[in-house]
């Protein structure tokens, strides 16, 4: 199994301030189709809003207008029934297109940003990667990736909409009633940035502990795959198992501290809603009682203030869980913002000459302060000759094999190829030079020809 992380290798995931500007930026190369998803998310929510007090107000009048048979004759019952059908279609046809567009915008990000991971982490392989557990590396370069498509499709998106929808509406309704406008107004502004604000602050630390705990449960289980053997032949799997335990209790309390906070801003978010529409209704109320206000109107008004909480609905639970975003992108950038452990040039002239290979009193350690795996090693070994390195375990047969490989770099000492020191060589021509077959085969998906 690997090591554990250098204890200061992780100092920068908790930089949360600037977490998330590099991931914006990538996020923001697919603008075009993140601004049509959002466009269409915006025609969908104004034409529910639309169908919703268009409806109310057809049916309140024709019930007004069927009162007499004067007013039922005069009635136009074909303009606002070709309204509501439209909104109806347009709200559907606008959602299901918002879905396509925004999933695939959202999956087209997902690929931007796991090519970025293997950009930043292929330069670290093996001499840095080896240092992290084969499960917490799953767990940044899957589980953490796809947390931060938050961003927009729970995000970005729903709170450009909502801050447009609250200000059309509002708009609008002015014309009819000023005061009922200034109450809707009031409640979808508590409910999409005070409500949201409030579950973020509530869920700011069981959000940043859920990645851990689901992090840390991963990891466990993973390397308790990978090393099942020696578990069995050792008789650790109960110790095992009670640890594998532990960390699902750990994640279990991190959930349950999310749901709580969830159930608040629920309830929250009904009771703001119903005291808003109370609102709305006994200003309406009396509007239509001094004649201000018709009472069709008041349904239509009263239904569209109904349905704009819709559009402000979803945001506690996005907020809730930005702490878990911004931490993702926080352990994403504290895996990938390691320096290397070894940089080549970009080009190099190709070695000329009998490729012997010259080891220079080369000394390695793998830890600063730890004892050298090699000291002072002296080796020549010539074009065509075939070697054999014996010796007991962690005597440092393959670590020899790396440094000729330039996975580490000598401590002391240098290392020749051709009469050129491995420095100066560009990795394609290294790697054209040197190739090294591991005692695990790993086989890639494709054929046995393609491997």
């Amino acid at each position: 199994m690997n090591q554990e992380p250098k204890t200061g290798e992780h100092k920068p995931e908790t930089a949360e301030d600037k977490s998330l500007r590099p991931f914006l930026s990538m996020i923001g190369r697919h603008w075009k189709a993140m601004a049509l998803g959002t466009g269409l998310a915006l025609l969908a929510t104004a034409a529910a809003i639309g169908l919703l007090s268009l409806s109310g107000w057809f049916l309140a009048a024709s019930a007004l207008a069927g009162l007499n048979t004067a007013t039922a004759q005069v009635f136009n019952f074909f303009f606002p029934s070709v309204g509501v059908r439209v909104l109806a279609i347009t709200r559907t046809a606008a959602r299901y297109g918002e879905r396509i567009v925004s999933h695939d915008a959202t999956f087209r990000i997902l690929e931007t940003l796991r090519l970025w991971c293997y950009e930043k982490i292929e330069p670290l392989m093996p001499a840095r990667l080896d240092r992290y557990h084969s499960g917490d590396l799953l767990t940044r370069i899957i589980t953490d990736i796809e947390t931060l498509d938050n961003l927009y499709l729970r995000v970005l998106s729903p709170s450009i909409v909502a801050v447009l929808i609250t200000m059309s509406l509002c708009l609008w309704m002015q014309v009819f009633n000023p005061a009922m406008a200034l109450v809707t107004a009031g409640g979808l502004t508590l409910a999409g940035a005070g409500i949201p604000l409030l579950a973020r602050w509530l869920a700011r630390a069981a959000a940043g502990s859920l990645n851990e705990h689901s992090a840390d449960l991963r990891t466990v289980l993973v390397d308790g795959i990978y090393g099942l053997a020696a578990l069995l032949s050792c008789g650790a799997e109960r110790r095992f198992l009670e640890r594998l335990e532990n960390r699902h209790r750990a994640l279990i309390r991190s959930q349950l501290k999310m749901a709580h906070v969830s159930g608040v801003t629920a309830a929250l978010m009904t009771l703001v809603s119903g005291m808003v529409m109370v609102a709305a209704l006994a200003i309406g109320t009396a509007a239509v009682k001094s004649a201000e206000l018709t009472a069709p109107h008041l349904a239509m008004l009263a239904l569209a203030v109904m349905a704009a909480f819709d559009a402000v609905a979803m945001l506690p639970n996005a907020y809730q869980y930005l702490g878990q975003t911004r931490r993702a992108a926080g352990r994403l950038l504290g895996g990938t913002q390691i320096p290397p452990a070894v940089t080549y040039p970009p080009l190099s002239e190709r070695p000329h000459g009998i490729p012997d290979i010259d080891f220079r009193q080369v000394s390695f350690g793998y830890e600063e302060t730890g004892p050298p795996v090699l000291a002072d090693i002296d080796l020549h070994i010539p074009a065509g000759c075939h070697l054999a390195v014996m010796g007991e375990t962690g005597a440092g047969k393959s670590t020899l094999l790396y440094l000729l490989a330039r996975f580490e770099d000598p401590s002391h000492g240098e290392i020749r190829i051709a009469r050129r020191s491995l420095p100066g060589l560009a990795e394609e021509e290294l790697r054209r030079l040197v190739c090294i077959t591991g005692q695990q085969a790993h086989i890639f998906s494709g054929t046995i020809r393609d491997n």
